[in-house]
């Protein structure tokens, strides 16, 4: 990340004053602690974002039985929920890349950190982190790439609603073991469909389903009121270094 070039630790743990940016001056110092509190509210943000996530967890597999005793079908309920993690996951991208639009290979680089962090922090919270390796494996098949990077964060944002309706298919057909069509399949579909609309609808903080400007803008003004707490910051200014 951009900021970390004004800074790096010496042995000692202290800032070095030497680099490419030359000595620390007041105004990078300046700078510096003001990227890291923008760059802090978007990642309290994700924070929030990805805990309700998680919280909902408990909510979705007993709707997963629900659909197992009312079909009196085979389902397989935990590959189910694992994929349903992934697509999660994959959506987060997706959404928080319409907020904080990257310029510059950097800046996409910066969003991924973020995110990861992000997850990394709150599965930790939920003695969870084993996830975080398979949700990335899986997230590449949502873009079609190992990585993004600048040049092909287009075409993933372009194609996910295609890639989804795709996944969501298979999702289906893998977990019903083999049903095209039917109540199982039917109900499966459902529950796949109404979570990712409200998981879209907590992230934009708006029950509309489609990401206006104005809906942007009212997503990025919640986040500038975010104040990030004592371990928000320190927790970030870890992860930054």
């Amino acid at each position: 990340m951009k900021i970390l070039n004004w800074f790096s630790s010496n042995k000692n743990g202290s800032p070095s004053t030497t680099g490419r940016g030359g000595k620390i001056t007041v105004a990078k110092a300046l700078a510096f602690a003001k990227e890291a509190e923008k760059l802090g509210k978007f990642y309290v943000f994700l924070k929030h974002y990805i805990d309700f996530l998680l919280s909902t967890e408990r909510e979705i597999a007993t709707q997963v039985k629900a659909i197992q005793e009312k079909t009196n079908q085979n389902l397989k309920g935990d590959q189910l929920i694992k994929e349903l993690r992934i697509l999660r996951y994959a959506a987060t991208h997706v959404w928080f890349f319409d907020i904080k639009v990257p310029k510059n290979q950097n800046e996409v680089k910066e969003n991924l950190s973020l995110i990861n962090h992000a997850f990394q922090n709150i599965l930790e919270n939920h003695g969870k982190t084993s996830y975080l390796s398979w949700l990335k494996n899986g997230f590449s098949e949502y873009a079609g790439v190992d990585e993004l990077n600048f040049s092909n964060l287009k075409s993933f944002k372009n194609n996910f609603s295609e890639k989804l309706a795709e996944k969501v298919s298979q999702i289906a057909f893998d977990c019903t073991e083999g049903r095209l069509a039917g109540e199982l399949h039917d109900f499966v579909i459902e529950l796949i469909m109404t979570i990712v609309q409200k998981d879209q609808k907590a992230f934009q903080l708006d029950d509309n389903v489609s990401l206006t400007d104005k809906e942007t803008g009212n997503i990025r003004n919640t986040i500038d009121s975010m104040k990030p707490t004592e371990k928000d910051f320190e927790d970030f200014i870890n992860f930054l270094g």
